[in-house]
C-alpha cells in the first residue's frame, strides 16, 4: 500500500515538473521533434518574392542605357561615340582622340554633361560660327554652298567629318564647280544615305 502511494506521488511530482517545463518555454519557438531539426521563426520570408533570384532579363532593364554622341571639328577622329550616361564634353573629345593642334579649347565647355544625339562642333581658333539658324536653312537662303563652304562649315553639315569635307574641297578643286547638289554622289564615301541627310541643308549658289 505506501509502495503504491509512493509510486502515485512520484507520477504527480513528474507530470508537475513536466507542465512547469512546458509553460517556461517562448511560445514564439518551435522545438524539435524526436531528431528532427528545430526550425527558427525568423529564417522563414514573410514574403516569398524577396526571395526570388533576379533575372538577367531585369538586370538588363536595371542597367543605364548608353549615350550616342557626333563629336566633329578639330578633333582628331571625328564621329559618333557610345557613352555612359553622365559622361561630359571632356570624355567625347578623349574617346576622339583629344583635340587637333588649331583647336580652340575655350569655344566648348568641357565639364558640360553631354545628352543623347547632341553634337560636339570644335572650332579652330578664330573660326567665326555659323549659328544653328545660318547653317540649316535661315537668312537669305541659309544653305551652305558646297562651291564656297570652308572645310570646317561643311562639317556642320550631318554626317559630314573631316576626311568627308576634305573629298568635297577636293573635288572641286580637281573637278571644277558642282553644277548640282547630287554631284556630291560622285564623291567617295558619299552615297545616296548621307546625300539624303544633308540635301536640304546644301546648294551650289
Amino acid at each position: 500500500m505506501h509502495r503504491l502511494y509512493y509510486i502515485v506521488k512520484r507520477c504527480i511530482w513528474i507530470l508537475g515538473f513536466s507542465l512547469c517545463l512546458t509553460s517556461c518555454r517562448n511560445p514564439g519557438e518551435i522545438y524539435p521533434l524526436g531528431d528532427s531539426e528545430a526550425v527558427e521563426p525568423e529564417m522563414l520570408s514573410e514574403n516569398p518574392e524577396e526571395s526570388e533570384p533576379v533575372t538577367q532579363a531585369e538586370e538588363a532593364e536595371a542597367k543605364p542605357e548608353k549615350l550616342y554622341v557626333y563629336i566633329c571639328g578639330q578633333v582628331q577622329t571625328p564621329g559618333v561615340y557610345t557613352l555612359d550616361p553622365g559622361s561630359r564634353i571632356c570624355d567625347v573629345i578623349e574617346l576622339a582622340g583629344g583635340l587637333l593642334e588649331d583647336a580652340d579649347d575655350c569655344a566648348v565647355n568641357q565639364a558640360e554633361q553631354v545628352t543623347d544625339g547632341c553634337k560636339i562642333y570644335i572650332p579652330a581658333a578664330g573660326e567665326v560660327l555659323l549659328t544653328e539658324t545660318q547653317a540649316y536653312g535661315g537668312g537669305a537662303d541659309g544653305r551652305i554652298s558646297i562651291n564656297r563652304a570652308t572645310k570646317e562649315e561643311l562639317m556642320t553639315l550631318p554626317g559630314i567629318g573631316t576626311s568627308k569635307a576634305e573629298r568635297i574641297i577636293e573635288y572641286r578643286e580637281t573637278q571644277g564647280r558642282f553644277s548640282t547638289i547630287e554631284e556630291l554622289m560622285n564623291i567617295p564615301g558619299i552615297k545616296e544615305g548621307v546625300f539624303q541627310n544633308i540635301q536640304n541643308y546644301i546648294t551650289v549658289e
